[in-house]
Protein backbone atom coordinates (compact mmCIF):
# COMPACT_ATOMS: atom_id res chain seq x y z
CA UNK A 1 0.00 0.00 0.00
CA UNK A 2 2.83 2.50 0.82
CA UNK A 3 4.39 2.00 -2.57
CA UNK A 4 1.55 2.53 -4.45
CA UNK A 5 0.81 5.67 -2.24
CA UNK A 6 4.57 6.57 -2.93
CA UNK A 7 3.55 6.54 -6.59
CA UNK A 8 0.50 8.72 -6.39
CA UNK A 9 2.56 11.44 -4.38
CA UNK A 10 5.77 11.38 -6.69
CA UNK A 11 3.12 12.00 -9.93
CA UNK A 12 1.81 14.82 -7.79
CA UNK A 13 5.08 16.80 -7.05
CA UNK A 14 5.44 16.38 -11.36
CA UNK A 15 2.59 18.03 -11.59
CA UNK A 16 2.93 21.04 -8.96
CA UNK A 17 6.61 21.60 -10.05
CA UNK A 18 5.81 21.80 -13.65
CA UNK A 19 2.79 24.14 -12.41
CA UNK A 20 5.29 26.44 -10.19
CA UNK A 21 9.21 25.41 -11.54
CA UNK A 22 9.40 29.23 -11.82
CA UNK A 23 8.60 30.03 -7.97
CA UNK A 24 10.54 27.04 -7.02
CA UNK A 25 13.19 27.84 -8.87
CA UNK A 26 13.90 30.73 -6.50
CA UNK A 27 14.49 28.26 -3.53
CA UNK A 28 18.13 27.29 -5.29
CA UNK A 29 20.58 27.75 -2.49
CA UNK A 30 18.23 29.22 0.33
CA UNK A 31 17.37 27.44 3.51
CA UNK A 32 13.97 26.42 4.34
CA UNK A 33 12.55 25.19 7.89
CA UNK A 34 9.29 22.96 7.02
CA UNK A 35 6.87 22.50 10.40
CA UNK A 36 4.81 19.91 11.37
CA UNK A 37 6.29 18.16 8.59
CA UNK A 38 4.88 14.41 9.51
CA UNK A 39 1.36 16.26 8.32
CA UNK A 40 -0.48 15.55 4.74
CA UNK A 41 0.98 19.12 3.38
CA UNK A 42 3.68 19.45 4.62
CA UNK A 43 5.14 15.99 3.72
CA UNK A 44 3.88 17.25 0.23
CA UNK A 45 6.07 20.18 0.74
CA UNK A 46 9.02 18.38 1.60
CA UNK A 47 8.63 15.74 -0.94
CA UNK A 48 8.12 18.36 -3.36
CA UNK A 49 11.38 20.25 -2.26
CA UNK A 50 13.40 17.36 -2.25
CA UNK A 51 12.21 16.45 -5.59
CA UNK A 52 13.68 19.72 -6.90
CA UNK A 53 16.84 19.32 -5.38
CA UNK A 54 17.30 16.14 -7.08
CA UNK A 55 15.78 17.41 -10.07
CA UNK A 56 15.29 20.91 -10.82
CA UNK A 57 17.66 23.18 -8.85
CA UNK A 58 21.02 24.16 -10.17
CA UNK A 59 22.09 24.58 -6.06
CA UNK A 60 20.18 22.39 -3.69
CA UNK A 61 17.82 24.29 -1.22
CA UNK A 62 19.00 23.20 2.57
CA UNK A 63 16.19 21.77 4.01
CA UNK A 64 15.04 21.23 8.01
CA UNK A 65 12.18 19.21 8.69
CA UNK A 66 10.72 19.79 12.10
CA UNK A 67 8.93 17.11 13.59
CA UNK A 68 7.07 15.76 17.04
CA UNK A 69 8.55 12.30 16.52
CA UNK A 70 10.69 10.38 14.55
CA UNK A 71 10.23 9.18 11.46
CA UNK A 72 9.15 5.65 9.93
CA UNK A 73 12.78 5.07 8.53
CA UNK A 74 11.03 2.55 6.11
CA UNK A 75 8.14 4.98 5.11
CA UNK A 76 9.21 5.86 0.89
CA UNK A 77 8.37 9.18 1.69
CA UNK A 78 11.05 10.11 4.28
CA UNK A 79 13.30 8.22 2.01
CA UNK A 80 13.43 9.87 -0.56
CA UNK A 81 13.39 13.25 1.08
CA UNK A 82 16.98 12.64 2.03
CA UNK A 83 18.52 10.89 -1.26
CA UNK A 84 18.53 12.17 -4.75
Amino acid sequence: MRERSHGLVLQDVRDIVERVRCDLEQLSGRSLCITGASGLLARYMVETVAWCNCQVLANPCRLTAVVRREPDASDPLWARATEC
